[in-house]
């Protein structure tokens, strides 16, 4: 005969862990609308990027644009370099090679504009 000391953990977090994954389908987007409306400024420049030779790719639930005009804004006034700049759920960037340097950072953004908002 079990006692209910002898219970589990998973035992008693079941009934609560079934109650969060239904609502899980509706709380999803909520960080993509949270962060839409920079997302959305980000999507027009990456828009312009593509127009202007540039490429895009969806990386850990972010779209990421680089080359075209944004290869020629690379530099900072003060010489420094410029790995990324994240909008929303956008990074831009100059090269391929800068992003999967600036990834980790920049998705950190993306989590801080899911929480923090516009």
């Amino acid at each position: 005969m079990r006692r209910r000391s002898d219970t589990t953990f998973d035992q008693l977090s079941r009934p609560a862990l079934r109650l969060a994954f239904c609502w899980f389908p509706y709380v999803l987007p909520l960080p993509y609308l949270w962060a839409s409306p920079f997302t959305l400024l980000g999507l027009g420049l990456g828009l312009v990027g593509l127009c202007s030779g540039g490429k895009a790719r969806v990386r850990d639930g972010a779209v990421e644009f680089y080359g075209g005009v944004k290869r020629s804004i690379d530099r900072l006034p003060g010489g420094q370099f410029v790995l990324g700049l994240t909008l929303g759920h956008v990074i831009l960037g100059p090269t391929d090679a800068a992003l999967d340097i600036a990834r980790p950072d920049k998705l950190v953004h993306v989590r801080h504009f899911e929480t923090w908002g516009p």
